[in-house]
């Protein structure tokens, strides 16, 4: 259609631009406001075409972001608005873009990341509660207790024990 017509022949800028010579700075700042239009361009081809099963291309990068700066920075236990504030978006439309892309929102997959991170710690490594709760942020071992026995309904003791009772090797 029109539409996809007019993105394609926009890729092709991006071509020319490179191969243009002169002040760097311009022309990094060409390229970012080209970027810009094509990703203005994919919103108004995606909202023309909702019924298409894809998800909202800007919802997808912004997910994408979040999702490498949460790989980043789970250790340091930032909320949902820290995230936010370094992405430079409001808290609602992280949660959106999550929401649009898996399904879950961005402080259920933050929690999801730090749980991974203990389960794991607990299952292959050896140090104890008190150390690991210290390594992840939380401020005691109670604390990551509660976490813990929130989203998985046992504590981190009985996960441990049960998973080395399984024979499983670090």
């Amino acid at each position: 259609d029109a539409a996809m017509e007019e993105l394609l022949a926009f890729c092709g800028h991006f071509d020319t631009d490179a191969s243009r010579q002169g002040h760097r700075e311009l022309l990094a700042a060409l390229a970012r406001q080209r970027l810009y239009t094509w990703l203005l361009l994919l919103r108004i081809h995606w909202n023309a075409n909702q019924d298409d099963g894809l998800p909202d291309p800007l919802a997808s990068g912004l997910a994408l972001e979040f999702q490498a700066l949460l790989e980043r920075h789970f250790l340091k236990r930032w909320t949902v608005q820290d995230y936010a504030r370094k992405l430079g978006y409001a808290e609602r439309t992280v949660t959106r873009a999550c929401q649009a892309c898996s399904g879950t929102t961005a402080k259920a997959m933050i929690d999801a990341r730090v749980l991974l991170e203990v389960k794991r710690l607990l299952a292959h490594g050896h140090d104890s509660i008190e150390a690991i709760s210290q390594h992840l942020g939380f401020g005691d071992s109670s604390q990551l207790a509660r976490f813990f026995r929130h989203h998985c309904g046992m504590t981190p003791h009985a996960f441990r024990i049960s998973h080395k009772s399984q024979g499983v090797k670090a």
